[in-house]
């Protein structure tokens, strides 16, 4: 899994290497949902992020709700605290499409068999030196906030092997650029279109997410797996 910054402006940063946490907790049984699904977790939960710098605050999850429209996928991850200066991943969704664990990665410490993209809401920063980042930072101020994804299809049997991007916060050949979404407050959100995971209204997505910013403290970052039934 890669992490990458927005723009090539982005200065003095150590990218945190963010362990993928104890997916492998998960009850077998997915919850069920149709159209939406809201998830809470405790605050606190999460250790510092680790830096070339001081560590900062991570990006502490306490609700997480995921929501379809018949077009797209919306993500929306509210923070326990209000964000520090140092841009960074979220929280990561494993998503598998087909609703098929025989299909996808192979079981592995990452995920649970049969998913098939990963999706990444970054949160990303400008700061008054003139830099911007979706992954790290500078000593400047920040003076904007916004969400922006990552997404990716698995090509291998391991959510560490092979990959093609879909979705990146940087152009890369014939990537698509990341839109941008404002970000005030304690809610980060973000979307993808159901055509991005070849998608239509009425299907069934098994989705586990994890948080994604900084460390866990008690070795667990994942949500409860859920089936989700798309508007």
């Amino acid at each position: 899994m890669r992490r990458r910054p927005i723009c090539a402006t982005t200065l003095g940063a150590l990218v945190a290497l963010l362990p993928l946490g104890a997916a492998m907790a998960q009850s077998p049984e997915p919850m069920e949902a149709k159209g939406k699904v809201e998830l809470e977790d405790p605050a606190g939960d999460m250790g510092m992020i680790s830096t070339s710098g001081d560590p900062e605050p991570a990006l502490d999850i306490v609700g997480l709700a995921i929501e379809t429209d018949g077009e797209r996928i919306t993500v929306t991850a509210t923070l326990a605290g209000e964000p520090g200066t140092f841009a960074d991943s979220v929280v990561t969704l494993y998503i598998d499409a087909d609703d098929d664990p025989a299909t996808g990665v192979a079981e592995s410490s990452a995920s649970p068999a049969g998913f098939d993209h990963e999706l990444n809401v970054q949160l990303c920063m400008a700061y008054d030196n003139g830099a911007s980042a979706c992954a790290g930072g500078t000593d400047g101020k920040v003076t904007e906030r916004w969400a922006a994804v990552d997404l990716e299809r698995f090509e291998g049997d391991h959510p560490y092997g092979p990959s093609e991007d879909l979705i990146g916060t940087m152009f890369a050949g014939e990537l698509r650029k990341s839109e941008k979404w404002p970000v005030d407050g304690l809610a980060v959100s973000a979307s993808i279109l159901y055509s991005d995971l070849g998608l239509a209204s009425g299907d069934t997505i098994r989705i586990l997410a994890r948080e994604a910013s900084g460390s866990p403290i008690e070795g667990d970052d994942a949500f409860p797996m859920v089936r989700l039934t798309l508007e």
